[in-house]
């Protein structure tokens, strides 16, 4: 069977600016915590890219990647992963209680039936004093609210699988996760793949006025936060 998002597989957090700034929003807020001797766990790490991202400038980095998709994690493992095949929704993960430093879960929350089970599993493994990054969709934009206008659905896959399964707002996504974690700090993302003339009419615009409007105005105009997050 083909893996659903195969077309992914390699260096697509180079190809798409959009999921670089993504990655590179998450690289800037662990930084300070990313050394030689923290113990990372990327929860749904796909094909190890975050592994990519977050060893530059530091050289090799312990780093134990977890995720369902078999294609995907033999990347990881060639990129220098400790890797793990887990079912998020029926397993537990294999690992000792306070046993990381570093817990990355970006982008697949949404995609789980039960995120509030992965997220107390996520604190369990937590150090103490380690911290946890959590990225999560905005499905509250302002080009979703006219998506849902005119009948279009908000991510306009319908039933299509692997696909959302939550559409959270940013403040949904906070109070999902300070249930669990006090969020230190968070930063925003943005996409512009909105198709046709406006697509082509936004890609005019500078982006440093694009960034400065997300941020004025982060429920409208992100389509995501990263978050990160202490016991």
């Amino acid at each position: 069977m083909k893996e659903e998002f195969s077309y992914n597989y390699g260096d697509y957090f180079n190809s798409d600016k959009f999921v670089k700034m993504r990655f590179d929003i998450s690289k800037k807020l662990l930084e300070p915590y990313i050394n030689g001797k923290a113990k990372i766990l990327d929860i749904g790490c796909y094909d190890g890219a975050m592994l990519e991202v977050l060893k530059r400038g530091v050289g090799k980095i312990d780093y134990t990647g977890v995720d369902t998709d078999v294609l995907a994690l033999d990347i990881a493992l060639k990129r220098g992963a400790k890797i793990s095949k887990v079912n998020f929704e029926t397993a537990d993960l294999p690992f000792d209680d306070d046993s990381f430093d570093v817990i990355i879960m970006a982008e697949i929350l949404e995609h789980l039936r039960n995120p509030l089970k992965l997220m107390e599993k996520a604190k369990r493994l937590l150090k103490q004093n380690g911290v946890i990054l959590v990225s999560l969709p905005n499905e509250c934009t302002l080009y979703h609210r006219f998506k849902m206008l005119f009948g279009r659905g908000l991510d306009g896959m319908g039933f299509e699988p692997g696909y959302h399964l939550h559409f959270p707002t940013l403040k949904q996504d906070r109070e999902l996760v300070t249930r669990y974690f006090k969020i230190i700090k968070e930063d925003y993302w943005y996409h512009l793949g909105v198709g046709g003339l406006l697509e082509r009419i936004l890609n005019m615009i500078p982006e440093r006025i694009i960034k400065s409007i997300v941020k004025l105005q982060p429920a409208l105009f992100s389509r995501g936060v990263i978050i990160l997050c202490q016991k």
